[in-house]
């Protein structure tokens, strides 16, 4: 399945990668009548409605972060598996309280990989100067960008930066960076249509059962399909020794869901659930992790009345509930 959206799609690959993505727009509530608003929770169908939920699973071990000159190497072989331009030169690094990236420029190419999941950034120069003029070459179609991508997603495998059978090829989601001209003529302004400046198809991970939220690549093509950017975090992972009973069933983990955002009901908001799922939660490229523990992954937001209006709701940011699903710290019986 290809779901295909101009404009941020509901997934948690994305929230992964990218974290809780802000809204501030305000929308009218359709109720013509000034009553009191009645908080609520608004479910939409979800992955997790679908999904069959395992007895038992594994918790994975990731493995530690890797040295400079590992991380020389993942970029070297980035750059031999796509043909992108390369030369050994001196790595910067940059830190914070909980990471560490490597970075490198080689002819205004710009690469990264963090230290602590090994995740794999590109940058071509170009990708940054898009403008209206990039709609000349036409919008590419589906099917040859699928093709491109995955001639790209063969080549990342031979230099063993992926594994190609644990890409999820039932979600795949293709989004859009997107520009609009704007001209001022006699005090008015006029908007130009949409234009499409590039092409980017989200890849996810699966391992077992479940997908690896957070895990996946990412392949930016420009409307002429030349590759423009990479976004790979495909963390080293091994199987702990046991599985684990899931302790949790999807109703006490919908259940628990409810309880948890019951305060903004509570206080008249509605929460919108956009997506649910029985994951491998990853939280991030830049975080160090002991164990990945099965989850049940929510994402919602909350749509709170304005103050002295009845009619108008404030849109907040998207946000994430983690819940364990199985049982921590069990011991198998020997």
């Amino acid at each position: 399945m290809v779901i295909v959206n101009m404009r941020n799609s509901h997934t948690l690959a994305s929230v992964g990668r990218a974290g809780a993505v802000a809204l501030a727009c305000v929308v009218l509530s359709a109720c013509r009548e000034r009553r009191p608003p009645q908080g609520h929770i608004e479910v939409r169908p979800t992955l997790l409605d679908k999904q069959r939920i395992p007895d038992s699973l594994a918790v994975l071990e990731p493995a530690p972060g890797l040295t400079a000159t590992q991380a020389l190497e993942r970029m070297r072989g980035l750059s031999q598996a796509l043909g992108l331009p390369f030369r050994r030169g001196t790595l910067s690094s940059s830190s914070t309280a909980d990471s560490n990236v490597f970075r490198l420029r080689v002819d205004r190419h710009r690469f990264a990989v963090y230290q602590a999941s090994g995740a794999i950034q590109y940058r071509h120069p170009d990708l940054y100067r898009l403008g209206p003029d990039a709609a000349q070459a036409g919008l590419p179609s589906q099917d040859s960008l699928l093709a491109r991508a995955d001639r790209d997603l063969a080549k990342l495998a031979t230099v063993g930066l992926i594994d190609s059978s644990a890409i999820d090829r039932e979600n795949v989601h293709i989004t859009h960076q997107m520009t609009q001209s704007a001209e001022r003529a006699k005090g008015r302004v006029t908007v130009g249509k949409p234009v499409v400046l590039d092409n980017r198809i989200d890849f996810a991970r699966r391992i077992g059962p479940l997908r690896v939220a957070g895990n996946g690549v990412r392949l930016t093509y420009g409307n002429d399909l030349r590759l423009l950017g990479v976004d790979l975090t495909w963390r080293s992972l091994r199987q702990g020794d046991h599985q684990r009973p899931v302790a949790v069933s999807r109703e006490e983990a919908i259940r628990l869901f409810r309880e948890r955002v019951g305060v903004h009901v509570q206080l008249g908001s509605t929460v919108d659930l956009l997506q649910a799922e029985l994951v491998y939660a990853d939280p991030g490229p830049r975080k160090r992790l002991p164990r990945f523990v099965p989850a049940y992954v929510f994402l919602y937001r909350v749509r709170s009345p304005a103050e002295g209006k009845n009619d108008v709701f404030v849109v907040g940011k998207k946000r994430l509930l983690t819940l364990a699903a199985v049982m921590q710290g069990w011991v198998p019986k020997k």
